[in-house]
């Protein structure tokens, strides 16, 4: 079930003290109407009575969606291996995953919603990077994030919350991806990974290369 608590937060801007909702756990059976606030990081948004600032009151919680049988812990990296632990317990069936970032939050439940499997969205995000930097190699990329907010599937590059680079993703390429890849991994809802991110499809592309006899 949902479990929130009130918070007492202090605005920066005026110093002015509200109560703000936070939650522990978003069950969207319970919560319907939090699936799409999430999607949209109203959870976190919290306007200040006084002043009117806009401010980020970020903090960990298990969103829950039982309907399509996926958890995911939004936690401070630091807490990922006993989180882990907690994950590990829940329900078969269920595609468990951990997080460390708002958008990487996201951005799971992008590629959930549209059918995907994030460990080949993954790998597909870490052969663009590769081939962007071969063309852009004094480019500096912070995050590399599979988007779904046109319409269209794609491959967006930030640099300080902001796009430098998009290139679209075909699902010819997510499917060549998946078949050179799949042998790697269980199939998604028995998988007991929930880590799945840029350095977990480094290491299989490294796996691959020195299958295949060397990175090229």
């Amino acid at each position: 079930m949902s479990d929130s608590y009130i918070n007492i937060l202090k605005c920066p801007e005026c110093g002015h003290s509200q109560k703000f909702e936070m939650w522990k756990t978003i069950n969207t059976a319970d919560n319907p109407e939090m699936k799409e606030k999430v999607r949209r990081k109203q959870n976190f948004r919290m306007v200040c009575d006084k002043c009117g600032k806009v401010i980020n009151a970020d903090h960990p919680f298990l969103y829950h969606e039982p309907d399509n049988q996926i958890m995911i812990y939004y936690v401070r990296e630091d807490d990922n291996d006993t989180v882990q632990n907690e994950l590990g317990a829940t329900l078969p069936g269920y595609i468990r995953r951990t997080v460390n970032y708002q958008n990487d939050l996201i951005e799971k439940l992008m590629i959930f919603d549209a059918g995907l499997d994030d460990r080949v969205v993954e790998l597909v995000k870490a052969i663009f990077i590769n081939e962007f930097y071969k063309a852009n190699n004094t480019a500096n990329i912070e995050e590399v994030l599979f988007d779904t907010s046109t319409g269209e599937m794609r491959i967006i590059m930030m640099n300080g919350g902001r796009m430098v680079a998009a290139a679209p993703m075909a699902k010819e390429v997510y499917e060549s991806v998946e078949k050179q890849f799949g042998g790697y991994f269980a199939p998604l809802r028995r998988d007991s990974e929930t880590v799945i991110d840029f350095e977990w499809a480094m290491g299989v592309m490294n796996s691959e290369a020195e299958k295949r006899g060397g990175i090229s």
